[in-house]
């Protein structure tokens, strides 16, 4: 036998600067993606023939959703795992995007039903 093969693999190296670099990059990327609506406020409001403070209150109500929304989902991914809680979000997310797809136009997403 050589002798290479009688020693223990060296532990796996760290890399703590990596890692605080990936995070910090990752922070701020999930910290920008809730404003980076903002620039295209005026656009929206334009686009949409609607008031720039009705346009603001969307995205506030985005905001007050996403919040309680994470505050449910991470209560739910401690009760019954992370993993559902991801397939169940990807699916729902697929679904809604088919249905959306779905309509022949976007008045048909906004009227109320029968």
């Amino acid at each position: 036998m050589s002798p290479v093969a009688d020693r223990p693999a060296a532990p796996a190296k760290t890399r703590p600067a990596a890692l605080l670099v990936t995070l910090c990059w990752t922070t701020f990327l999930v910290s920008s993606a809730g404003t980076a609506i903002a620039p295209f406020l005026l656009d929206m409001a334009r686009d949409l023939d609607a008031e720039l403070a009705a346009v603001g209150n969307l995205v506030a109500l985005l905001s007050i959703a996403w919040g309680c929304m994470s505050l449910t989902a991470g209560t739910a991914s401690d009760r019954v795992g992370r993993r559902p809680i991801l397939l169940g979000g990807v699916l729902t997310l697929g679904a809604a995007r088919v249905g959306t797809d779905r309509n022949w136009s976007l008045d048909t997403d906004l009227q109320p039903g029968p």
